[in-house]
């Protein structure tokens, strides 16, 4: 790996674990929603599927479980609870964030439409006669 590649991986870690807390279910949201915006992020599942990516074969996410788990690593919880717990919080975002958006556009449209409703009654104020 080049000298470049292992400073910006490195700023990377440090800063992912600046924003972590003691909570790693918590620490892993929040992460998640600090790195992708939403609109990136509902192109995401934990496994993937024939329309979305597996977010488990990106880089990055493998750096977020690394640094979480060198926190959160203690005798009295396993590797193999924290990555179920990464997991469950994984899924758990997008799927909130999948509602979110979603919840976005139907805002959106709803303004639309009602603005476009608005402005056919404020024309055709116009052309009544009084």
């Amino acid at each position: 790996m080049s000298l470049f590649r292992l400073h910006v991986r490195d700023r990377f870690m440090a800063m992912l674990t600046r924003l972590m807390n003691d909570d790693p279910k918590t620490s892993m949201r929040y992460l998640l929603s600090y790195i992708m915006e939403p609109e990136v992020a509902i192109n995401f599942t934990l496994l993937g599927t024939s329309s979305k990516r597996a977010i488990q074969k990106c880089r990055f996410y493998g750096c977020v479980r690394s640094a979480l788990t060198n926190r959160s690593l203690s005798s009295s919880v396993t590797e193999k609870d924290l990555v179920k717990l990464y997991d469950m919080a994984t899924q758990s975002y997008f799927h909130d964030i999948r509602d979110k958006v979603q919840k976005s556009h139907r805002r959106k449209k709803e303004h639309v439409e009602s603005s476009v409703f608005k402005n056919i009654t404020n024309s055709q104020e116009l052309f009544e006669s009084p």
